[in-house]
C-alpha cells in the first residue's frame, strides 16, 4: 500500500493477501490525490469535503489535508486537522490486532508535523483549546471509513491470511474513550511542561 502526495507520505508497497484484499482504498487515494493536484479549485474543492464530512476520511487523507492548509499559511485549520488526524489515528492504531501497524502513524507525524507543532506550540492556551475542539468531535462522532485500513501498514500485510485485523466491534467504544482518555492525560501533561520551559527560560531573560 503506498500513499503519495506532496507532504511525501510514502510506504513500502506490497500486494495484500487474503482478508487485506478486502480494504478498499481507493476514494481514500482519489482524495489524496485531489490534494496533491496542481489544480487550485480542485484542492479546494476537496478542502471543503473534507472538512464538511471528516467522519469519511481516513487519518492518512487528514494528515495531507492538514499538510495543504499549513502550506497554504492556514495555520489554525492545520493544527486542528493535524491533531484531528493523530488522535483518531492512533484510535484505529489501538483498534488493529497487527500492533506494528501503528508505525503509520508514526511515520505520518514525522513527515508532516513539525511545521504545525511549531505553530501550536507558540501558543499553548490556544493550542489546548484546539485539542479540547478535536477531543469534543471525536467523542461524539464515529468513523465511517474502513478502519482496517491501518493494517495495511503492519507486518501481517506482507504475510496475508484470514485472521481477524481488527478488534469486535463491540469493543471499539471502550477503545476510543481509553484511547482518548489517555492521549488526552499525555498531552497536557506535555503541553504544561513545555510551557513551564518556556516560562522559565523567559524569566532567565
Amino acid at each position: 500500500m503506498a500513499y503519495s502526495s506532496m507532504a511525501q507520505v510514502n510506504e513500502v508497497q506490497v500486494e495484500p493477501k487474503g482478508v487485506y484484499k478486502e480494504i478498499d482504498m481507493e476514494s481514500q487515494l482519489q482524495m489524496i490525490q485531489i490534494l496533491s493536484s496542481q489544480n487550485s479549485d480542485s484542492v479546494n474543492q476537496g478542502i471543503k469535503d473534507i472538512t464538511s464530512t471528516p467522519n469519511k476520511y481516513s487519518p492518512p487523507v487528514v494528515f495531507v489535508l492538514a499538510h495543504v492548509l499549513s502550506q497554504k499559511n492556514k495555520m489554525d485549520e492545520a493544527s486542528y486537522w493535524y491533531y484531528f488526524a493523530q488522535l483518531r489515528g492512533r484510535i484505529d492504531a489501538k483498534l488493529c490486532t497487527d500492533k506494528t501497524a501503528g508505525q503509520a502513524i508514526s511515520v505520518l507525524v514525522s513527515q508532516i508535523g513539525p511545521p504545525i507543532n511549531e505553530y501550536s506550540f507558540s501558543d499553548i492556551e490556544r493550542l489546548k483549546g484546539t485539542f479540547d475542539d478535536v477531543i469534543a468531535f471525536l467523542r461524539t462522532n464515529e468513523a465511517d471509513y474502513d478502519r482496517r485500513w491501518i493494517a495495511l501498514h503492519g507486518m501481517g500485510a506482507f504475510t496475508g491470511g484470514n485472521e481477524a485485523i481488527i478488534l469486535p466491534r463491540e469493543e471499539w467504544n471502550t477503545v476510543k474513550k481509553e484511547t482518548i482518555d489517555t492521549y488526552y492525560a499525555q498531552f497536557i501533561e506535555h503541553v504544561y511542561n513545555q510551557r513551564e520551559k518556556y516560562e522559565a527560560v523567559e524569566n532567565e531573560k
